[in-house]
C-alpha cells in the first residue's frame, strides 16, 4: 500500500513535470499550468511522506496488510524498500529541479521559489485554520458539555426537593 502511494506520487510528479515542460511554451492557459505545478508538488509530498503513511494505519489496516502481503520485497525494513525510497525521493527531486529550471527560464528568476513559499504559506494558514476549527468545536462541545451536567443536577435536586415535599405533603396529611 505504501509503495504504491509512493509510486503515484512519482508519477504525478513526473506526468506533472511533463506536461509543464510542453505547456510553458506556449503557456495559453495559466489555470491549468497552476494545476499541473500543483500535482507535482502533491506528488512530491506523497513521495516524500510516504514512510509515515504506513505509521498512521489502524489496527484493522495493519492486520490487513500483514497477512495479505506475501512478498519481502514490500517489508519496509528491507534493503531493497530501503533503496527504493531513497531513489524515488532523489527522482522526484529532479523532477521538481527541472521543472524550477523551465518555470524560472521562462517567468523569471525566483517565481518558482515564490510559487512555493506561497504554497508553503498557504499550506500554513489552512493548518492554522483546521487547529482553530477544531479548538472551537472542542470549545463548544465542552460548554454544551457543562450546560448538560448543569441541567442533569438541577434536575436531580428538583426531584430530590419533589420528593421530600411529596413525603412531607403525605406525612403531614395522614
Amino acid at each position: 500500500m505504501v509503495i504504491t502511494e509512493a509510486l503515484a506520487g512519482l508519477a504525478l510528479v513526473r506526468s506533472a513535470c511533463k506536461t509543464i515542460n510542453g505547456m510553458v511554451k506556449t503557456c495559453d492557459n495559466v489555470t491549468t499550468l497552476g494545476t499541473h505545478i500543483s500535482d507535482a508538488l502533491n506528488g512530491f509530498e506523497q513521495t516524500k511522506q510516504k514512510t509515515t503513511i504506513k505509521k498512521n494505519l489502524t489496527w484493522g489496516e495493519f492486520v490487513k496488510t500483514k497477512i495479505t502481503v506475501k512478498s519481502k520485497n514490500l517489508n519496509d525494513d528491507s534493503l531493497g524498500a530501503v533503496a527504493q525510497n531513497h531513489i524515488e525521493m532523489l527522482q522526484a527531486k529532479e523532477s521538481l529541479k527541472k521543472l524550477e529550471h523551465v518555470i524560472n527560464r521562462k517567468f523569471g528568476y525566483g517565481t518558482f521559489q515564490d510559487i512555493r513559499k506561497e504554497y508553503d504559506k498557504r499550506q500554513s494558514n489552512k493548518k492554522v485554520q483546521n487547529k482553530n476549527k477544531l479548538l472551537q468545536k472542542n470549545l463548544r462541545l465542552k460548554k454544551l458539555k457543562k450546560f448538560f451536567i448543569e441541567m442533569f443536577k438541577l434536575v436531580i435536586i428538583l426531584t430530590i426537593i419533589g420528593g421530600f415535599w411529596f413525603w412531607l405533603v403525605t406525612l403531614l396529611g395522614k
